[in-house]
């Protein structure tokens, strides 16, 4: 295994992966179980640099300026 990779242990219910605790202890795969099941090792990239997600811009300006856009278009019409 590299540098930049992780194990995953997923335990298969259907089509649902669900997450098991996982470590990596004397290289050796370590998880977390209370039963038998059907299990899914998966190798991951690890990225050495945190990785930016979601979106930066200001999420409530942008709701108020549809809403004042809505009320404007509304008042017009109430006008016409």
């Amino acid at each position: 295994m590299g540098e930049n990779e992780s194990i995953q242990v997923y335990r298969v219910e259907g089509e649902q992966l669900i997450p098991c605790k996982t470590t990596i202890v004397n290289g050796k795969v370590v998880f977390e179980t209370d039963h038998f099941s059907t299990y899914a090792f998966v190798k991951m990239q690890v990225s050495a640099t945190p990785v930016k997600t979601g979106d930066a811009s200001n999420v409530i300006l942008w709701m108020l300026l549809a809403l004042a856009g809505i009320a404007l278009v509304t008042t017009a019409r109430k006008r016409a």
